[in-house]
């Protein structure tokens, strides 16, 4: 029997490791207000590292948000 990997558990609901969160619809306006990663992480609870990711991709659609 094959082992299930990291990933495999988490889409199967096992909750180990890292799971998927979407950019959240109001992050724009948030990101507005608090304007730093870890602020955005701690408004959020999640990973500093996910904050930083949605910022990242915030700013590629955007780049007028982030000034």
């Amino acid at each position: 029997r094959k082992k299930a990997t990291t990933a495999t558990k988490t889409r199967a609901g096992a909750g180990a490791g890292r799971v998927y969160r979407k950019m959240p619809a109001d992050l724009a306006a948030v990101y507005q207000q608090i304007s730093t990663a870890a602020g955005i992480a701690d408004h959020y609870n999640v990973p500093r590292h996910t904050a930083q990711g949605w910022t990242n991709r915030l700013n590629k659609q955007n780049p007028t948000i982030g000034r």
